[in-house]
């Protein structure tokens, strides 16, 4: 099992992006519109 630790950024305005990024890899970054759908990893680890 991969384990790691997530950093999340929440947007200062509604609207905006919330970006969610792998502080174990660097360049592994997702974003979403809503907190759930930033949390995964699965698609930024992929190409790693």
């Amino acid at each position: 099992m991969l384990r790691y630790h997530v950093a999340l950024y929440l947007p200062p305005a509604p609207g905006e992006m919330v970006v969610a990024e792998a502080l174990d890899f660097p360049g592994a970054v997702t974003q979403a519109f809503d907190f759930p759908d930033a949390r995964p990893m699965r698609n930024a680890l992929t190409p790693i």
